[in-house]
């Protein structure tokens, strides 16, 4: 499995605010149109989180404003602006978990458990998975395969 570079995510506790600041300063700003236009939300049992995609050219950078679940856990333990994923784009993302599940890699879900069933999906309708932070020297990486071409 070789995937490409696609974004980094950082915690944030105002996303509004956040994009702001990128798209006024660095000029990184929500895309015109496609599933990346507008601030998006996860509203699940167990994880509330909005979040804002920005792109920066061939790659984004995530602003997550966590409400419930593992990235408020990492945001009041690490603080705001601290990076909190890093993300590969693939494919298929079924090839790709079947090379790191024959690497003896669990893919895990967005509560740091074992990925049960299928991957999981995005409001955008992209599919992803984790990989265990105890085999990445504590980084949380995301798998990801976008539901649509670039």
């Amino acid at each position: 499995m070789i995937g490409k570079f696609d974004h980094v995510g950082i915690v944030v506790k105002d996303v509004e605010k956040a994009v702001e600041f990128y798209s006024d300063v660095l000029g990184w700003k929500l895309p015109k149109e496609g599933p990346y236009s507008e601030i998006l939300s996860i509203d699940v049992p167990g994880e509330k989180i909005r979040y804002a995609m920005l792109s920066s050219g061939d790659t984004y950078l995530e602003l997550i404003e966590p409400k419930e679940g593992t990235w408020l856990e990492f945001l009041e333990e690490k603080g705001e602006g601290a990076i909190c994923e890093l993300c590969v784009l693939v494919d298929d993302i079924e090839e790709a978990r079947k090379s790191i599940e024959n690497r003896g890699i669990t893919p895990m879900d967005r509560f740091r458990q074992p990925l049960k069933g299928d991957v999981m999906s995005a409001p955008s309708g992209s599919k992803y998975f984790y990989l265990p932070i105890e085999e990445t020297s504590g980084t949380w990486i995301e798998i990801l395969q976008r539901a649509w071409k670039e």
